[in-house]
């Protein structure tokens, strides 16, 4: 070829190296010097005079050509080489050179390449005379043998013993050259190669092979090793970098693994995975190639030919596995049309071209009709990748353009940090002190900045306009100057690193004079393992950006840039890279539902936040993020806010805003950036905003304003709707609709909101005072008759209380029926029988669910039932008998009466009867907190029963101090005795406190008299107290209980304790001289110890000698009581000691017989629930005295039916058969009545007890007739 017209001949690769190297080989040919008529042209360096006819330079270069030479017309002749690896720059400019022919027809266009599909490239270079020539030139090749060495992958056979084998049947016998063995990437390089030192170490022959890596990540160092001249044999483990990039030398075997990693780009995840898969056959071919340049060659290939020939003929090419987004930059901005129209070899699917605008979209470089934006042309003048450049173009809109010119350019090229495999931990720890807690970009920085000071040497001047105005501002904080000047001119790490190698060391100074030489600087970086070819890339390409924005005119900043003013810079160019931290250790949520890791190598000395981007993602064994940074996520929105997706959910009125608020949710990608954000849903939708707030604030209520009208009508809709709770119906208030419909009727379109109604109300209002306001008529549908405050009271009197009441229809609703609030002080005095009556006004209700609950015979005396409710409210719900006593039992009166049926008391089924019909309870405390609720007083008074007695007492200790002083306004008493079978008097004395006050402690009766009850007054109110004397062992103080049961068993106990108090010497006596202790103790050792049997026989003493009824009731009576039971202690001690003994002794016998008894579990096992029952610890001491007497009776009854049973069993299992319904029914009522038993539960207790001696022992007798009739007679008076 000859140039003409003076134009050039371009000549394109796909490298630098390769353009360089190829420009020195063809003016080495031409015997001319490199650049005068053949030189070359790459980023950032132009070796090529004005008058040369040869230029060689990469693809890319060629591209941006076109944006200042459309028509090429510098050129008369392109040549694209390597057009087989089809990049992105390649596949670009063919379609583009078939587009500009036509206009330039006198243009040559050559296109070459070894392994080509030349038809497919004829064909798209056509033009009328028919397809493009072409012409096949034989390159000069050895002979190259094919060996087919497929195999099963197993356990214990792998890729890398089937290259070892393949090694050994290389040089078996002895053979010379070098092998290259071709691996999918460094992982598998590394683990090959270590595989094979350990294989050739037992071969004596091949020991000294050397093994060496090949992969782009080596130092350069570790690459120019695999080219030295070397003697022994050697093992090159290379990616496909050795397939057309670089010719290794002395190569006489290839072992081909058959796969590479490709960069593929996923559309669905919008991240680059790099895959290990099976290669083409053209690129099979080329490492088969690859041993046949210098002697015939043998290829291993470790797959059969089968899967060779089912391979694709051709790698796919780039742009079919890339992102479009640059090259749809470009042709918008050379407006070419649009890209799916362009003539691209092989078309890019539509998918992919719509990823490719969602990427500018995402960046801003286009809108939502696909057209570039004002920010796109500024992009696709910039020639960077599109995110790249936008994160320039942030940076210099916020002031951070100095660093983020550092990290863009760093991104663009391979870091910069070496990890040699035999230096990685050394590696490791040079490279630390560039790590930063949250960021890798700032990272970058701080090597940069390093970097600088490492060199030494005066900084860059700044120019003579600066120096002027640094002069008239004053001096400049180191601090505050760009990245590039505020180099340290410190040389504190290349002294330390030289000094101990003899170098010369200048000394520290703020401002050297010399910095150190090339030499010494690139050892300095070697030391610190920093590829000095990489770091001038660097370099190269921060120089070249520093132009680009120099020929823009933009100005650097002159202070350091923030934190957020950084990232955020960033952030624009990388949306769809961040990460959001889930709660799985340490993976992450992306963008489109994507889940990626933080990449191993990260540089940081911390773990980042939650909240992350990532400089790229990349798939490998998994989906990695590199170069990571800590963000806050309102930053999204602030740099992507053209991106996010917003949903309003839950519109509703806030009454303290006076609006209605909308809570809005972003998402950008899918993940969630914010939510619960209070907006306001007037701006959004003022139609729904307007409903919400007729409906919330003027009909509900929720509004707080001074504006008279609402305030009114909401007190005349309150008076309606308690009208409706109490009669239980809802029709009397007209429904929320025809509420809405009258304000919705008054108010304009505008309104919907306070401040909108205030403004509108204002005027209106003077023309139309009383237009919003209601009337009753317009509430109510009708008259509710007979809703009287007697029938339905706002109080209900419990405990001696004003208790207030509540009313609510709503079914189902915890609160539905009546509910009372009860104060805790009070709740142990509360009636359950008066809560039974409820109210009035429901007394009907609660009879006739009463009388529907019964059986059907009783029930069918009283149909109609509705008129029979009515008539038996009316009958027992009068003044005097409202509330007094069971509503259960006056009913039940009713019924026996009005029958003459045996009805119980059971047949009431109570569990049928709906739950608005049982007093609803809500416990609260002094400053009105709720404690408890429900509609079982039972169960509240067992949750709260201590808390409220020790509420009642200290209400009841404060008054009772006050009583000296106070008079009788505060605290009135009954003088009779603490009997709680006895009513409260009526007729109060003043109580006589002058020598006690609330818990003094007493040895004796000193206190005056102790009355039966106390009248404490609180609020107005009058409760009762039940005064006792408590035993705290060695005194008595005085408390007062709200339970009379609780109050009257204390203080016998009391009673008993001053008693033993006056008789200290005369119990020391009896302690000694109990007859036969020793002996019961032995007999009681089963139930407890000798000290606990000797307390009970002295207790029981104390009782029998002193406690007798009427108890005393001041120090008269006491002391009358102490002298006549002093002299019969001692008798009465010895009873109870021999009646415990006689006790001890058949219970022995019992227990015993219970044992030895064989082949009667039932009887056995019942007899020993009965020893149980009978025989607790304190069987002594809680047994009455009369009951007590007959134990030993009960015992020998048990040794009696078990000597018996071995002979007629079956009679003992009939006679237990008739007793154990008796006695589940019984202990069936205790668990129900929460242990509260009454005499004539006592009656029946014991009576079982006599029935158990007639069944089983009928010899020892009886005192009275028992039978199981004589029980059914007594459990019906139970009941009824």
């Amino acid at each position: 070829l000859l140039p003409g017209k003076g134009r050039l001949i371009g000549h394109t690769q796909p490298r630098r190296i390769a353009a360089s190297s190829v420009a020195k080989r063809i003016a080495e040919e031409l015997h001319t010097p490199l650049g005068d008529v053949v030189g070359f042209k790459v980023r950032f360096q132009d070796r090529l005079s004005r008058d040369a006819s040869v230029k060689l330079m990469t693809d890319g270069i060629l591209l941006a050509e076109t944006q200042t030479d459309p028509l090429l017309k510098a050129y008369d002749t392109i040549i694209i080489d390597e057009a087989h690896e089809r990049s992105l720059n390649i596949d670009f400019l063919l379609g583009y050179l078939r587009q500009i022919l036509p206009r330039r027809p006198d243009l040559k266009v050559i296109v070459t390449s070894a392994t080509i599909d030349a038809d497919r490239f004829a064909k798209h270079f056509a033009s009328r005379a028919g397809p493009a020539p072409v012409i096949m030139v034989s390159g000069r090749m050895f002979p190259v043998e094919q060996r087919w060495k497929p195999f099963e992958e197993s356990r214990d056979y792998g890729l890398n013993e089937a290259i070892a084998d393949g090694v050994d049947e290389l040089w078996a016998g002895g053979a010379g050259g070098d092998i290259l063995v071709f691996l999918p990437g460094e992982r598998e390089i590394r683990e090959a190669a270590d595989h094979l030192r350990g294989h050739l170490s037992h071969s004596p022959l091949n020991r000294g092979a050397e093994v060496l890596p090949l992969f782009a990540r080596l130092s350069p160092a570790e690459q120019d090793h695999i080219f030295d001249a070397h003697n022994g044999r050697r093992i090159v483990l290379a990616t496909n970098v050795a397939e057309t990039s670089l010719t290794v030398p002395g190569i006489r075997y290839v072992i081909d693994a058959g796969t590479a990693r490709v960069k593929r780009y996923s559309f669905r995840s919008k991240v680059e995975q790099l895959l290990v898969e099976p290669i083409s056959q053209a690129a099979a071919n080329q490492r088969a190639g690859r041993c046949g340049r210098v002697a015939n060659g043998i290829c291993i290939r470790l797959y059969d030919e089968k899967d060779f020939d089912g391979r694709p003929r051709f790698t796919d090419p780039e742009i079919l596995r890339s992102s479009l987004a640059g090259v749809i930059l470009r042709m918008k901005s050379l407006r070419l049309g649009v890209v799916e129209d362009f003539p691209f070899l092989d078309a890019p699917s539509g998918r992919a071209i719509a990823d490719g605008y969602q990427l500018l979209n995402e960046l801003g470089a286009v809108d939502d009709a696909n057209e570039l934006t004002p920010l796109g042309h500024e992009l696709a003048r910039l020639p960077l990748d599109p995110r790249v450049g936008r994160m320039i173009l942030e940076a210099r809109n916020r002031n951070a353009l100095d660093e983020v010119l550092v990290i863009a350019s760093a991104l663009s090229v391979q870091d910069v940090r070496d990890r040699p495999m035999d230096a990685q931990q050394q590696a490791d720890q040079a490279h630390a002190k560039f790590d930063d807690d949250k960021s890798e970009f700032t990272g970058y920085l701080k090597l940069w900045k390093w970097i600088n000071e490492a060199r030494g040497g005066a900084p860059t001047l700044p120019s003579a306009r600066a120096q002027k105005e640094a002069a008239r501002k004053g001096p400049v904080s180191q601090g505050v100057l760009p990245v590039a000047q505020r180099a340290a001119q410190a040389m504190a790490a290349a002294r330390q690193a030289l000094a101990g190698q003899g170098a010369a060391v200048p000394p520290a100074a703020a401002h050297p004079t010399h910095k150190l030489s090339n030499r010494q600087y690139d050892h300095v970086l070697r030391q610190n393992f920093i590829s000095v070819r990489r770091l001038r890339e660097w370099r190269d390409i921060h120089t070249q950006l520093h132009t680009v924005v120099a020929e823009h005119k933009w100005k650097l900043n002159t202070t350091p840039a923030s934190y957020e003013q950084l990232h955020l810079s960033m952030l624009a160019g990388l949306l769809g890279n961040i990460g959001w931290k889930m709660e799985e250790e340490e993976v992450y949520l992306g963008a489109r539902g994507i889940k990626f890791y933080r990449h191993p190598g990260a540089h940081l000395s911390k773990k980042p936040g939650r909240w992350i981007v990532a400089a790229e993602l990349v798939e490998t064994t998994r989906l990695f993020g590199r170069g990571i940074a800590a963000i806050e996520p309102q930053w999204l929105e602030e740099v992507g806010g053209h991106l996010l997706k917003k949903q309003l959910v839950d519109p509703h009125w806030e009454k303290k805003a006076a609006q209605v608020t909308a809570l809005e949710r972003a998402t950008l990608y899918g993940i969630v950036v914010y939510s619960g954000r209070r907006v306001n849903f007037g701006t959004v939708d003022p139609h729904a905003a307007r409903e919400i707030f007729i409906r919330e604030a003027l009909v509900a209520g929720e509004w707080d304003t001074r504006l008279p009208f609402l305030a009114a009508n909401q007190k005349l809709i309150a008076r309606v709707e308690e009208l409706e709770h109490k009669s239980r119906r809802q029709d009397v208030l007209v429904d929320d609709e025809l509420i809405y419909a009258f304000y919705d009727q008054q108010l304009p379109p505008e309104v919907c909101s306070g401040a909108s109604f205030e403004a509108w109300y204002k005027d209106e209002v003077r023309r139309q005072p009383q237009l919003l306001t209601l009337t009753r008529d317009e509430l109510m549908r009708h008259e509710a008759a007979g809703i009287t405050t007697n029938a339905f009271p706002r109080t209900i009197r419990l405990g001696g209380v004003d208790c207030a009441a509540s009313y609510l229809h709503e079914p189902g609703d915890a609160k539905d029926g009546l509910t009372v609030t009860v104060p805790l002080f009070v709740l142990n005095q509360v009636s359950e029988d008066r809560c039974e009556w409820l109210v009035p006004g429901m007394l009907k209700d609660k009879i006739q669910a009463l009388l529907k609950s019964l059986p059907q015979r009783p029930r069918g005396r009283f149909v109609p039932l509705p008129e029979s409710a009515k008539r038996l409210a009316e009958e027992l719900g009068t003044p005097e008998g409202f509330g007094s006593g069971s509503l259960t039992d006056a009913l039940l009166k009713v019924v026996r009466a009005a029958t003459s049926l045996d009805v119980k008391r059971a047949d009431f089924k109570l569990d049928m009867v709906p739950a608005h019909l049982f007093m609803n309870f809500r416990v609260v405390d002094e400053h009105g907190r709720q404690l408890g609720t429900g509609r079982n007083l039972g169960a509240l008074k067992a949750e709260l029963g201590a808390q409220a007695r020790g509420a009642f007492q200290a209400l009841a200790g404060l008054k009772l101090a006050q009583g000296a002083s106070s008079g009788p306004s505060d605290v009135k008493s009954d003088s009779k005795q603490p009997n709680p079978s006895v009513k409260r008097s009526q007729d109060a004395i003043n109580l006589d406190v002058s020598g006690s006050a609330a818990g003094q402690r007493h040895t004796a009766w000193t206190f005056g008299e102790l009355p039966e009850l106390m009248e404490i007054r609180k609020g107005g109110q009058t409760i009762i107290g039940f005064p006792a004397l408590i035993d705290v062992g060695d005194a008595v103080t005085i408390e007062v209980f709200d339970e009379p049961e609780v109050a009257a068993a204390r203080h016998r106990a009391g009673l008993r304790r001053l008693f033993a108090l006056q008789l200290k010497e005369a119990l020391k006596y009896l302690e000694k001289n109990i007859p036969d202790l020793q002996k019961m103790a032995v007999a009681y050792m089963p139930l407890g110890t000798l000290e606990e049997l000797r307390e009970q026989i002295i207790d029981v003493a104390l009782e029998r000698a002193f406690l007798l009824e009427p108890l005393p009731a001041n120090e008269a009576d006491f002391k009358r009581r102490l002298d006549e039971g002093r002299g019969r202690l001692t008798l009465i001690a010895n009873e109870v000691a021999r009646l415990a003994s006689v006790i001890l002794t058949e219970y022995g016998a019992a227990m015993r017989k219970v044992k030895d008894t064989r082949n009667a579990a039932d009887a056995t096992a019942d007899c020993t629930q009965q020893l149980q029952r009978l025989m607790p610890k304190r069987f002594v001491a809680i047994t009455p005295w009369t009951q007590l007497q007959h134990f030993a009776r009960y015992l020998k009854a048990i040794v009696l039916r078990l000597d018996k049973v071995r002979a007629d069993p079956g009679r003992d299992a009939g006679r237990l058969a008739e007793l154990r319904p008796q006695e589940q029914r019984y202990w069936r009522l205790v668990a129900e009545r929460k242990g509260a038993v009454d005499e004539r539960m006592t009656e029946f207790r014991w009576l079982l007890e006599e029935l158990r001696v007639s069944f089983f022992a009928q010899e020892l007798r009886t005192p009275q007739p028992v039978s199981v009739k004589r029980l059914d007679k007594v459990w019906a008076q139970l009941q009824g």
